[in-house]
């Protein structure tokens, strides 16, 4: 039987612990990634980093210096109502971003103040707790950023989505399950390597 999604969670939260001391700031190759995959960068969305996936705090500072928009998707307080029925806006990220340690703080927006559609945009980065070579992307479960995809893609049909992961994270084609709701990633990014993925 092929492992289960959960399954795949547990494995990998399991590599990260046994690769704590591991470089997961994909920060540099971020950054050559986008300049072949965009010919002028002017906005990007970022979905922020979460316990066990790569950051990229360095590329938001050169981003920043650089006047590229920055937008994030946010959900409203969820108040005991399903994610699939919480709406989903988008916000202008700050140049000073509050971290603890290496993972940035996500948190339901209060209201819809400040929110709006989803942007045009010249990439989406996408932290994971893995990718494979063709594309398909492991969340942590939760749905939050996974509602915000879809309108995204509607206004940027043709818009690269970079899975951003520690090296240990990056995986052979085909190996994550991917259900008929799931996106699938155009590139990968690690602290040590970057490409498109392969056809899927």
């Amino acid at each position: 039987m092929e492992p289960t999604k959960r399954a795949w969670r547990n494995q990998m939260r399991g590599l990260h612990a046994a690769h704590l001391g591991e470089q997961r700031d994909v920060s540099k190759m971020l950054l050559d990634c986008l300049d072949h995959c965009a010919e002028r960068l002017r906005q990007l969305v970022i979905f922020r980093p979460l316990k066990h996936e790569a950051t990229f705090f360095s590329a938001l500072e050169a981003w920043h210096t650089a006047h590229v928009s920055l937008y994030e998707p946010v959900v409203w307080q969820a108040e005991g109502r399903k994610i699939a029925e919480l709406p989903v806006g988008f916000k202008p990220v700050g140049a000073s971003l509050e971290h603890a340690g290496t993972e940035l703080h996500v948190k339901p927006n209060a209201s819809a103040e400040g929110l709006g559609g989803a942007p045009r945009v010249d990439a989406v980065l996408l932290p994971a707790l893995a990718v494979d070579r063709t594309g398909t992307r492991l969340g942590q479960g939760g749905g939050w950023y996974d509602r915000a995809l879809p309108g995204l893609i509607s206004q940027n049909p043709e818009v690269p989505l970079i899975g951003c992961v520690p090296s240990y994270a990056l995986l052979p084609a085909h190996t994550l399950p991917r259900e008929a709701h799931d996106i699938a990633l155009t590139h990968f990014v690690t602290p040590f390597e970057w490409g498109a993925v392969k056809d899927n």
